[in-house]
């Protein structure tokens, strides 16, 4: 396993603590996440994360959203799945920053891993 890109693990660290606010985690889990979520996603270039790193982290991603139309609707998609599939992917409950969140992994290839989901 070589890791995500920098870009990739930048860009969606700051889009989750803008959305969800500062959590705790180790950054091998966190690493393994933004890996299969961008596995996942083998459509988002090497250009596209650094691009988004950046304007996420010089606080002005919203403004150039607003004024590109077309990156306003890539970034609320992503926005969107890194949330739920974050939200899923480690089981988070109440304030981010109160415990260490644990990685469970995607289930994109099979059924939801959530030890809160219930199947029918």
């Amino acid at each position: 396993m070589a890791g995500p890109r920098p870009g990739q693990s930048k860009a969606l660290r700051g889009i989750l603590q803008r959305m969800i606010g500062d959590f705790t985690m180790e950054e091998s889990a966190f690493d393994r996440f933004v890996e299969d979520f961008c596995a996942a996603k083998a459509h988002w270039s090497t250009f596209e994360a650094d691009a988004l790193a950046i304007l996420e982290n010089a606080g002005i991603i919203r403004s150039a959203a607003r004024a590109y139309p077309g990156l306003a609707s890539k970034l609320d998609q992503l926005e969107r799945q890194a949330l739920t599939e974050f939200a899923l992917a480690t089981g988070i409950q109440g304030p981010p920053g109160s415990h260490p969140l644990a990685y469970l992994g995607l289930f994109a290839s099979g059924a939801c891993n959530n030890p809160f989901a219930r199947l029918a």
